[in-house]
């Protein structure tokens, strides 16, 4: 089953949920999670569209709590800063830089929960790393601060 059938299902109903039986790796129907209803809302708040992750074996379901800010630098000019810059990233960094990017204020235990693979140690590295390569500072305290992706875009430079 691909992500792509899991999103027509959830559409179809919005009591249907997926359950993943251990013991012999089928797939079995449950009812009421919500899923449906909190897609609904997402669309009434203006938030962008859930994204479906899988890693072969589960599949996460991510909302997101904002929307990307008109005026932050985007994915393609990050990407192009990055390949100006001959800066590589692995593909966490570059996702964690581009979730930062899009949603300040989120906290290391946000990132955890969004990134189950990557311990709350392999967080703080991970962060460690874009702010020694310039990519990122911390503005503020541990409760009120947020985080600043310092990639300059063509338009400020100019």
């Amino acid at each position: 089953m691909t992500i792509d059938d899991i999103k027509k299902l959830i559409a179809e109903d919005e009591h249907r949920t997926l359950e993943l039986k251990k013991s012999t790796g089928e797939l079995k129907e449950g009812m009421c999670t919500g899923v449906r209803r909190m897609i609904d809302l997402c669309r009434e708040q203006g938030l962008p569209e859930p994204e479906y992750q899988s890693d072969g074996y589960t599949v996460k379901i991510v909302f997101w709590k904002t929307t990307q800010k008109s005026e932050s630098t985007t994915q393609k000019e990050i990407e192009a800063y990055l390949s100006e810059t001959h800066i590589e990233l692995s593909k966490k960094q570059l996702q964690i830089l581009l979730e930062l990017n899009n949603n300040e204020k989120l906290t290391r235990k946000e990132l955890m929960l969004i990134h189950n693979d990557i311990t709350s140690d392999g967080i703080q590295y991970i962060l460690g790393r874009l702010q020694e390569l310039g990519l990122l500072r911390r503005e503020g305290g541990r409760k009120n601060g947020k985080w600043i992706v310092t990639i300059k875009s063509k338009k400020e430079k100019n």
